[in-house]
């Protein structure tokens, strides 16, 4: 008798190699497929807004194929999206797409945390690149050039906040609670 380990190891393989499954077993990696690129759609609204519903299914589903989840729980799912966009090649032409992943990933692990305070540098407005997503007529100058942001919760709502000069220069010597 096989032990169960070996069975789940097995039905893993199947589910996530490359090659083409039986029908029962296509039946299995659609619905896992399916639920967990849904859980990267929850986490990364903004992302499929900035790169289109289509390019954003086909870049899940090479993240589900090379990160499958390892935790029973779907809201853990995603934490490595950010690096997997910004060594995809075809993510290459929008350089600030990380940082907008790494702000959501933030503020998704926020919600789900009793206290949480993170603080990050950016290389882009991300928060114009933000409220872009939200407001199509908004208008995003690239040149406006980096920004430190700090996502918090407060009374089970998650803000992220743009600093002002002198407040990244007060927060710089304050130590925060990393989001991870």
């Amino acid at each position: 008798m096989r032990a169960l380990s070996e069975i789940q190891s097995r039905f893993k393989e199947a589910i996530f190699k490359n090659e083409e499954p039986c029908l029962g077993m296509q039946i299995h990696r659609n619905n896992i497929y399916s639920k967990l690129r849904r859980a990267l759609q929850e986490a990364y609204p903004n992302i499929q807004r900035l790169v289109g519903e289509e390019f954003f299914t086909f870049i899940a589903n090479q993240y589900v194929k090379y990160y499958p989840s390892c935790s029973y729980n779907l809201i853990d799912y995603g934490q490595f999206f950010p690096d997997f966009i910004q060594d995809y090649p075809s993510a290459q032409s929008l350089p600030y797409l990380k940082e907008v992943a790494t702000l959501e990933w933030a503020c998704h692990s926020a919600y789900y945390k009793p206290c949480f305070f993170a603080l990050f540098k950016f290389k882009h407005p991300i928060s114009s690149i933000m409220r872009l997503c939200q407001h199509k007529n908004f208008i995003v100058d690239l040149s406006e050039g980096g920004e430190r942001i700090l996502v918090f919760k407060y009374q089970h709502e998650v803000y992220f906040k743009k600093l002002s000069a002198f407040r990244s220069f007060l927060c710089n010597g304050i130590r925060l609670v990393p989001y991870f």
